[in-house]
């Protein structure tokens, strides 16, 4: 039984979706809360460290410089619109592609995806893309590999998701692939969450 933490890394930047980061951290910090125990160290990064500004008007720190950043075990980019403009930053993408090469598992929520896209990680994976951002990706990724029907697509060691809401689903993701599912669930009743048994997602009910 593994007894080391797995180091995450969590890329923030200005204007980041708070939903993207605040569902994977909360997450992440249950999962061992029972045992006392804490089978994720997170770390977030920024291309510029200290306070950054949130979608949400609230601003979370970034200690560490996203050049000087260690390549993690778990990579997670989240969305927002600063996420649109982080894809544009030559120098951002290849130290994006540096982290991501040797982790164990990389996620991308809403436009952290296109990040991921424009920095040549897709390969010949299956992606998670909203029918309104689907042009986002031609010529980054074939028509055949965009899904625009599944909100979450797991496909090897990429997850994505082209919905802030379903950042939930990305963490608990994470958890099921690393710690397994019963561990997922224990996680979900903490949290007071309902799980779709079959797919082991949140299922939200009105």
């Amino acid at each position: 039984m593994r007894t080391r933490a797995r180091r995450v890394t969590i890329l923030i930047f200005d204007e980041v979706e708070l939903l993207d980061v605040a569902a994977p951290l909360e997450v992440l910090s249950v999962a061992g809360r029972r045992w006392n125990f804490r089978p994720y160290k997170v770390e977030l990064v920024a291309p510029t460290p200290g306070l950054i500004a949130t979608r949400s008007q609230a601003r979370i720190e970034a200690p560490i410089a996203l050049a000087d950043a260690t390549p993690p075990e778990i990579l997670i980019v989240p969305g927002g619109y600063g996420a649109r403009r982080f894809s544009d930053q030559r120098d951002s993408l290849d130290h994006l592609a540096r982290l991501a090469g040797p982790a164990e598992l990389v996620a991308g929520i809403g436009a952290g995806v296109l990040a991921l896209a424009r920095a040549s990680l897709i390969g010949e994976r299956r992606i998670s893309v909203s029918l309104e951002r689907e042009q986002d990706f031609e010529g980054l990724v074939p028509s055949e590999q965009r899904d625009t029907l599944n909100k979450l697509v797991e496909a090897e060691r990429l997850i994505t998701t082209h919905a802030s809401g379903s950042a939930l689903d990305v963490a608990l993701a994470i958890v099921r692939q690393t710690l397994g599912p019963k561990l997922v669930t224990m996680v979900a009743t903490e949290l007071g969450l309902e799980l779709d048994a079959q797919q082991m997602r949140v299922e939200i009910r009105y």
